[in-house]
């Protein structure tokens, strides 16, 4: 029945890389003036481009809550995470050249932490759930103090920008929020007297866990604007709320794992750290 349902998780990836390289290529886009064409294309380019997160953490959950090894799982984000970090570290130290962002892989690493621990039976390892959770408050805690000049010209040495959250704890939690949709749909089931594991491979169960996830964003977006509106965002609100985009793959997702062989595993991986070079190495002639 799933079928009627075109997107695998091979399919998810594609879109999500693709979405992210069109948003990388959009921040050195907007670069140039605001009145140029050029600047016109980069804008809609990152618009585009926050379809990627998103889909990034959906997957994130799927993968964590399938997956047969978990370790391996999170060693392999842990490597990009201090590959990235490594990257950022030279570049600010060695040729003064800072970023001013934090590191995606600490974002997914921390996600999957945060569910690998809500998943133990140990009361004492779900608390260790939290950590995370309160790890995205700091990233945000620091921002504000940096940037929102509640403190002028103040530079937090201790926690700086590359060892932060790069979405502060906006990822952190769409993260938990997408993990608690499959924790809830399965506890409706049964307050209704039904079966989820008897529907779990249906195409009435996959579309209600989409659905679940898409309002997950929906909201997101939503209070994006509102803290915008009160001047207490932590993040780029006229771009950020276009993330419902990513709504429209996540309806169409079957739950299927799709083409997966091990060069596209490896291939996904090393694209983020390769990918940044060469857009970078561009842009430094041009720009």
């Amino acid at each position: 029945m799933k079928k009627s349902l075109i997107c695998s998780s091979f399919v998810l990836k594609i879109i999500a890389i693709v979405t992210m390289t069109l948003d990388h290529i959009g921040v050195y886009l907007t670069q140039f003036p605001s009145y140029s064409s050029t600047f016109t294309v980069g804008y809609i380019f990152r618009i585009i481009g926050r379809i990627a997160f998103p889909l990034f953490a959906f997957m994130l959950v799927e993968g964590a809550l399938h997956t047969k090894n978990w370790k391996r799982y999170l060693s392999r984000l842990l490597s990009l995470m201090v590959l990235v970090l490594v990257a950022q570290i030279v570049l600010d130290y060695g040729f003064h050249y800072k970023i001013n962002q934090g590191n995606i892989f600490i974002d997914l690493s921390l996600g999957l932490i945060m569910i690998v621990c809500f998943e133990n039976k140990k009361k004492i390892v779900k608390l260790l759930g939290i950590l995370p959770i309160l790890y995205g408050f700091i990233s945000l805690l620091c921002y504000y103090l940096e940037y929102k000049h509640l403190v002028s010209n103040l530079q937090i040495l201790w926690f700086p920008y590359f060892i932060r959250c790069q979405y502060y704890f906006l990822s952190i939690f769409l993260i938990l929020a997408i993990y608690l949709c499959y924790k809830l749909l399965p506890r409706l089931y049964k307050m209704y007297g039904l079966n989820p594991d008897l529907n779990a491979d249906t195409l009435k169960y996959r579309v209600q866990l989409n659905l679940l996830a898409s309002l997950c964003l929906l909201f997101f977006a939503c209070v994006g604007i509102v803290l915008d509106h009160f001047s207490l965002a932590c993040w780029s609100t006229d771009i950020q709320s276009y993330m419902i985009l990513a709504i429209a793959p996540i309806m169409l997702y079957n739950g299927r794992r799709g083409y997966n062989s091990k060069w596209f595993k490896i291939c996904t991986y090393l694209y983020y750290p390769v990918h940044l070079v060469i857009i970078a190495a561009i842009f430094f002639v041009i720009l």
